[in-house]
């Protein structure tokens, strides 16, 4: 029995579910049962023959692909890369239990480096460890696997947050929010910093950490090796003078014998020693000699020391330099030294204690007139009971003024969580009263901040309310004003979206973080070394976004399988039309030494002599249409693979289309998508049936088992199955792997909020007045006939009323949206950058294709449907080579897929398609490997329309359609009438002017 026949086997052995999960298999066969391949598979170097460097994950897939083809098996390769961030040179990061700028990261810890087209990675020469934040929301040490530095000359983002804290990063670079990672940072918004940093350090000599606090808050030292501690307490003075001579005698150190010269005249007293040896000693544990306030350091081997060594140097330290104010109900302490107060946040962070820092400007000590900026910084709130239970202050009268007003504040202990928010669309989902969800409704009108208790009580309230508890409780309740609604509201309850609000809901709660908020958002020129680490298990030390390419690995496969004068079959490789010549110029890039050959136009080969031709290719290029035309001639030839780029065209499995490319044998097919759902499972299941026919078992078969009630009744169950089935056979790495990739560039999407004119919102009002009239005697089959024909009317009215009315008048002045499109484009023009501007209307891109190049006085590209091959690939070359044409106006259908336009830096969607996958694909035009620079997104809405509307509903069941299925229009014609009235009504502030 083959591989393929044992798993076809092995699926359908079950009568209810794949069952995948138990399988017994060694070696690379177990590692694709176990959907581990990826990773676990030894990656293919570069081979021979191919014009270029893959990148490890690129490597691995192509590794993937020839187990895959090894065995006779097909697979889907649905990639979706991550890109990395760097940050700058002297920020600070917590390595091995001590604060260290980058640069000096790499100086100690790099060994021999290995460079990549920008940059260089190299492997710590020693084991290193950051802090990281698991999928549980716990902070817990990694391990740094690669370190990575670039020189780079741009502009780079500084971020302060109101804790006081500041990080140079690349514009590129996310930091994680209230729900996920995001470069969309700007003041007000929330990001997270850990409440806590764990190391497991060594313990230091009590005596000698006790004697550093007080010389690095209070100590004067000389060249040589004198010290000189000045306080007004003689009782510390005589406790240090002890630990010094005890300290001296364990250690076997001369000093010339420590006096203590008590005050008079109200002036300090001090204690005064010398001794080499006792210098020496300090500075083999790290401290800096002889260094005025400014420039004191706290030695890392204090910093990174077990708790109970921080927590002993902390209460030294703060009875030196702390002053605990009763009446703003705070400590707070003070450095002319910013490394010092970094360092004293990252110990107090070891206990679950924010320190906020702030500048203030204060006289020099000594009495004279000279003014500098000292680091302010102050606990209080939720982290004060902390300090005062975990850590303290060692001198009497501060530490108890800490606990008076510990005392008078018990209920600083309370952590706050933002989730108000959620709280407010969880009523909203539900139209459940607020005793439902077991907490008071103060929180639902208050701050945004609810404690965590609060918050924790509430992911339980909304568990009973989804597990049916909730609602069997609520039937057994004397009746009141609720008791008519709350019944209908629990048998029209949105699981999936009530899911949702739960899960982020205790994200938010359960994390070990607190929620900072941004202060400001700086943009600097910056010219130098910018630094990464490449971190284990978690990877999400270093946030990514998002990038899709599959051509360089398939390319890659078919010179593998040439290297040493090797000759297989020839590869089949079907797209649509406008990828034809995009993979001809990628493989003369990649693989020059391939033989390609276009089937494709009146002047391709016909009957035996497609066979011919083939014969004497390695890759044979052609179209889904075409390949339908020519199915039979084209069965005929032994291909070694057939692969399908773009394989969503193959879909709906019945289309002579589908049918067509399923009839053409190979000995291994592959399918190439970035989206593999984009609105039914059954998509699914055709793409797969392509792949490996038979795998999945029949259509109906499969509806029954797994698309209906995943789709129709949320089964999880099914969906694991599934998934179990399918994953070793789907090759997809997203974004939130983020060991995936890391130099490439980012890409920021913004929702661009456009205002009607009084035009546009009459015609609207119209428009919908119009259907909701015909609505109610229409019936089923009219009724989503009418409401979709509504939907296209009321997006060609919030596009320009001169597309709706096609009376071809004037376009100046009467659209909200063409009004920010001319702004944009201006800007972007006046940069020196290019745009990609997406339209779904062929008849508006030809309005906007001449009106834009009269505006802007530069040529703008128009590519649409009916632009043929030829001149698709001139219009590519003339954008993606010329400095002339800045903006690239394409039609959706036409120009969504398989171009690459890396030209380009920005992406504007005037016009939306309900469908994110979609829009997706289109960006990647611009956002694809060979792009160098971010990309800017930018997706336009008409404000208080039911373009906002519909949008808010997809981001509510983005969850879903992320995980199962996509989202396209035709769920709209399910809303009932009451729902449509409230999706298509016009806000009264919608309107300019």
């Amino acid at each position: 029995m083959s591989a393929a026949e044992a798993i076809r086997a092995i699926v359908h052995a079950g009568d209810d579910a794949l069952p995948l999960v138990g399988v017994d298999a060694d070696g690379a066969f177990g590692d694709l049962l176990s959907g581990e391949a990826d990773r676990r598979l030894v990656p293919m170097r570069t081979p021979e023959g191919f014009n270029g460097t893959l990148r490890p994950f690129q490597e691995r897939g192509l590794a993937w692909l020839n187990f895959l083809n090894e065995i006779g098996l097909g697979g889907i390769l649905a990639d979706s890369m991550g890109l990395g961030k760097c940050i700058g040179k002297d920020e600070f990061v917590f390595v091995n239990g001590a604060l260290i700028k980058a640069k000096d990261v790499w100086a100690r810890h790099a060994s021999a480096s290995e460079p990549d087209a920008e940059g260089e990675w190299s492997v710590p020469a020693e084991p290193l460890t950051v802090n990281s934040l698991a999928k549980d929301g716990r902070v817990v040490p990694a391990p740094i696997t690669r370190l990575y530095r670039q020189h780079v000359r741009e502009r780079v983002r500084k971020i302060s947050l109101d804790d006081g804290s500041e990080i140079v990063v690349t514009r590129r670079h996310r930091l994680l929010g209230l729900d996920d990672w995001t470069r969309d940072v700007r003041p007000g918004a929330r990001v997270c910093v850990p409440a806590r940093l764990v190391h497991e350090g060594a313990p230091l000599d009590p005596d000698l950490t006790v004697l550093l606090a007080w010389q690095i808050a209070e100590g004067r030292e000389d060249a040589h090796s004198g010290t000189v501690i000045t306080l007004e307490d003689a009782r510390v003075l005589h406790d240090l003078r002890a630990r010094l001579l005890r300290l001296a005698g364990r250690r076997g150190i001369r000093l010339g014998a420590p006096k203590i010269n008590p005050g008079a005249g109200g002036r300090a007293g001090c204690l005064r020693w010398s001794g080499i040896a006792y210098r020496r000693l300090l500075e083999e544990h790290g401290y800096r000699w002889g260094g005025d306030s400014a420039h004191k350091r706290i030695p890392d081997s204090v910093v990174s020391a077990d708790d109970a060594t921080v927590r002993l140097f902390l209460r030294h330290y703060f009875a030196a330099e702390s002053s605990v104010d009763l009446s703003a109900g705070v400590v707070e302490v003070s450095s002319a030294s910013v490394y010092v107060i970094r360092q004293l946040s990252a110990m107090l962070r070891r206990f679950g204690v924010w320190l906020r820092v702030s500048t203030a400007w204060k006289g020099a000590a000594g009495g004279t007139a000279t003014k500098r900026p000292y680091r302010i910084g102050v606990i209080g709130g939720p982290s004060l009971r902390r300090f005062a239970d975990l850590i303290g202050i060692a001198g009497e009268g501060e530490a108890s003024r800490l606990e008076t007003i510990c005392a008078r504040s018990p209920d600083t202990s309370v952590e706050g969580v933002p989730g108000s928010d959620l709280l407010q669309r969880a009523r909203e989902t539900t139209g459940l009263p607020m005793r439902h969800f077991g907490i008071n409704t103060v929180y639902f009108h208050g701050t945004r901040e609810l404690p965590k208790t609060t918050a924790l009580e509430a992911v339980r309230g909304l568990d009973r309310i989804l597990s049916g508890e909730a609602m069997a409780d609520h039937a057994g309740r004397a009746p009141n004003r609720w008791a008519a609604r709350t019944p209908t509201a629990y048998e029209n309850l949105d699981d999936v979206a009530l899911r949702h609000v739960r899960d982020r809901l205790n994200d938010r709660a359960t994390r070990e973080v607190f929620y900072a908020t941004v202060v400001s958002v700086e943009e600097v020129d910056y010219e130098g070394h910018v630094y990464d680490f490449e971190v284990a298990d978690h990877h999400n030390y270093i946030a990514e976004g998002m990038v899709c390419h599959n051509t360089a690995q398939t390319l890659a496969l078919l010179a593998a399988e040439r290297t040493a004068g090797r000759r297989p079959g020839p590869t089949l490789l079907i797209g649509p039309m406008s990828l034809v010549g995009n993979w001809e110029r990628e493989a003369a890039r990649f693989a020059p030494k391939l033989r390609v050959y276009v089937h494709h136009g009146t002047s391709r080969h016909r009957g035996d002599d497609v066979a011919r031709a083939a014969a004497e290719a390695d890759l044979v290029l052609t179209t889904y249409g075409t390949a339908a035309r020519d199915a039979e001639a084209l069965a005929a030839v032994e291909w070694e693979r057939v692969v399908c780029d773009e394989a969503q065209a193959l879909k709906n499995s019945g289309t002579r289309q589908a049918r067509a490319v399923r009839s053409i044998p190979a000995r291994h097919r592959i399918a190439l998508t970035g989206t593999p759902v984009e609105n039914h499972l059954t998509e699914l299941w055709s793409i797969m049936e392509f792949a490996n026919p038979g795998l999945l078992g029949p259509r109906a078969e499969f509806r029954r088992r797994f698309a209906v009630p995943i789709e129709k009744d949320g089964d999880e169950r099914a969906a694991a199955a599934l998934k179990r089935a399918t994953q070793p056979f789907v090759l997809r790495r997203l974004k939130t792997d983020r060991s995936i990739i890391s130099d490439l560039p980012e890409k920021q999407e913004i929702k661009v909020y456009c205002n009607l004119t009084a035009e546009q919102a009459s015609l609207y009002r119209a428009t919908v007045d119009d259907m909701l009239a015909q609505i109610a005697e229409a019936d089923e089959k009219q009724r989503r006939g009418l409401v979709l024909a509504t939907m296209a009317k009321l997006k060609q009215v919030c596009n320009h009323p001169a597309q709706l009315l096609k009376d071809g008048s004037r376009l100046p002045g009467r659209s909200g949206k063409l009004e920010r499109l001319e702004e944009i484009c201006a800007e972007i023009v006046g940069q020196g950058e290019k745009a990609l501007v997406f339209t779904q209307y062929a008849e508006f891109g030809s309005m906007l294709q001449p009106y834009l190049a009269a505006h802007l006085e530069r040529p703008v590209l128009w590519l649409h449907g009916g632009t043929s091959k030829q001149a698709r690939d001139d219009l590519v070359r003339h954008f993606q080579d010329d400095p002339e044409p800045a903006v690239f106006l394409l039609s959706l259908k036409a120009a969504g897929t398989g171009l690459t336009l890396t030209a380009a830096n920005h992406v504007v969607h005037v016009d939306r398609w309900w469908n994110p996958a979609v829009e997706d694909q289109a960006t990647d035009r611009a956002f694809r490997i060979g792009q160098t620079r971010n990309v800017q997104v930018r997706k336009f809405i008409c404000a208080g329309t039911m373009e906002e509307r519909v949008d808010e509903m997809i981001e509510r069941k983005k969850a879903l359609a992320e995980s199962i299925v996509g989202t396209g229009e035709d769920w709209l014609t399910e809303l009932s009438v009451a729902e449509l009235r409230d999706v298509l009504r016009l806000d009264p502030g919608a309107v300019s002017g």
